[in-house]
């Protein structure tokens, strides 16, 4: 149950991290706009 939790949250990370890059590529949000922990 760990490996399929943890590999299913890795391919939700991608797809966060994949929209986050749209989102900033068409400027719709700056990375400013983030914590800084997040901007890292």
């Amino acid at each position: 149950m760990r490996a399929y939790l943890a590999a299913s949250d890795s391919a939700l990370l991608r797809v966060v991290e994949d929209l986050i890059g749209v989102l900033i590529d068409r400027n719709l949000v700056l990375l400013t706009d983030f914590p800084e922990g997040a901007q890292r």
